[in-house]
């Protein structure tokens, strides 16, 4: 359930966001396939804190557009550890959208090892203004870290390093101020390194009630457990995915 300001957690952690700067009735947009959240502005914001620690392997998923004003750095989807807000704990998702396409990035690293590695896009995979689009990185602390667009993979880094990891989790804003300017449709986080198989799946199911495994958070305006106020009550069922 949700109402106003605050963002539902789905998962059975129900560690539900907070909209900081935000206005329930005007930031709440029309989605790809549902709602969607506005976060826009130096003072706009999701956060949602409580949320379990991560413990060397994680995924995160998350459905966004650039809106077509978009013009600067985007902070999309992080954890940030509050000592030091400008590394990501263990990650830092952003959109650089000084360009058109917007280069994807997702920083990850260590504050306590003095490390920070990133896995991006590259040209065929940047993210056009307006479009929406689903992106998956999993990190796994053995391995690596991998980026996938709509299910796809694109790209791969090799190095990593021990988590740092942050707290809250957030959506827009970083916590040392700098920008957001993104709408997101679904956004959620795994407290282990998804297969590719299963990455695909979640891009071919992305409103599936329940997760193997379950989401330790889980934020999406398409489940049909979603009821978004002050609007009416909606219901959305999986999407047909066709092609790649």
């Amino acid at each position: 359930m949700g109402s106003g300001l605050v963002v539902p957690d789905l998962s059975a952690g129900q560690h539900d966001g907070v909209m900081t700067g935000m206005d329930a009735e005007t930031d709440w947009v029309a989605g790809q396939d549902g709602y969607a959240l506005n976060i826009s502005g130096a003072t706009h914001e999701v956060r949602a804190t409580g949320v379990p620690t991560l413990t060397g392997n994680w995924t995160f998923v998350i459905t966004c557009r650039l809106p077509l004003t978009a013009s600067d750095f985007s902070m999309i989807f992080q954890r940030n550890p509050t000592a030091a807000p400008n590394w990501p704990g263990p990650f830092d998702f952003r959109a650089d959208a000084r360009s058109n396409p917007a280069p994807v990035t997702c920083l990850y690293g260590s504050v306590a090892a003095n490390k920070l590695y990133s896995v991006a896009t590259d040209a065929a995979n940047h993210l056009t203004l307006g479009e929406w689009a689903t992106f998956a990185v999993t990190y796994d602390d053995a391995v690596g870290a991998t980026l996938y667009r709509d299910g796809l993979f694109v790209a791969f880094n090799r190095f990593h390093a021990s988590q740092d990891d942050g707290e809250p989790v957030r959506l827009g804003m970083r916590a040392d101020g700098v920008t957001g300017d993104i709408e997101i449709a679904q956004a959620s986080i795994c407290d282990r390194a998804l297969s590719a198989d299963e990455v695909s799946w979640l891009y071919a199911e992305p409103h599936a009630p329940i997760w193997t495994p379950n989401p330790v958070w889980y934020f999406d305006t398409g489940a049909v457990a979603f009821r978004p106020r002050p609007f009416t009550q909606h219901r959305h069922g999986p999407r047909l995915v066709t092609g790649g």
